[in-house]
C-alpha cells in the first residue's frame, strides 16, 4: 500500500507532442519488489478511474517505430 505520510508528490515534466509526462513520487508500507510492483499498478490503475470520472480522456500510447542493430562481442 501507498503509505499514509509523507503524502504523495506529482512533478509536471514535460508537454509532448502527444503526452504530457507526470512523475509521482509516493512511499510505500512494503519496499519489496514485489510489494512496490503491486503498490504501482494499483496506482496507476486508481489515477486512470480518477481521471476518468472527471471526463479526462486518456487515449492510448502513439505507436514508436524503433530501429537499429544488435551486435555481439563473443570474446571470451
Amino acid at each position: 500500500m501507498v503509505a499514509e505520510a509523507p503524502d504523495p508528490v506529482a512533478y509536471l515534466e514535460e508537454f509532448g507532442g502527444d503526452g504530457v509526462i507526470v512523475r509521482i513520487h509516493y512511499w510505500v508500507d512494503d519496499p519489496s519488489e514485489r510489494g512496490v510492483l503491486a503498490v504501482r499498478s494499483a496506482y496507476a490503475r486508481a489515477v486512470k478511474r480518477r481521471l476518468e470520472a472527471t471526463d479526462i480522456a486518456l487515449s492510448p500510447a502513439s505507436k514508436r517505430e524503433l530501429q537499429g542493430r544488435v551486435a555481439l562481442d563473443r570474446e571470451g
